[in-house]
């Protein structure tokens, strides 16, 4: 089995060995291959920032909280919940491409 990083880097390679191999039914694979490490690339960067949002959040809250700005946190508590959840989404969904990618191969 191939790294995909190395799919990636060498497509034409990775074409060119299985044309060799008289296996032209799998060329399309390889770009299917890349195409969804793409995607699975994308949705995990989409997840960190994500994160990274609703951690800066949390700390805003935090401080709001100590400085008895309850309400102004409670607005940003909401805003938390929705990142947490669009966070979970990302996750999901980059682990059901990863499930499909290894079925396929």
């Amino acid at each position: 089995m191939l790294d995909i990083k190395f799919v990636r880097n060498n497509p034409d390679l990775v074409k060119e060995n299985i044309k060799k191999k008289f296996q032209d039914h799998k060329l399309p694979l390889v770009d299917e291959a890349i195409e969804l490490d793409t995607q699975i690339r994308n949705i995990k960067f989409i997840g960190d920032e994500l994160r990274a949002k609703r951690n800066a959040a949390s700390n805003e809250i935090g401080v709001l909280m100590r400085e008895k700005k309850k309400e102004e946190a409670m607005k940003i508590k909401e805003s938390v919940v929705c990142l947490k959840t669009l966070t979970y989404l990302c996750i999901i969904k980059s682990k059901q491409l990863i499930l499909w990618q290894q079925e396929r191969q």
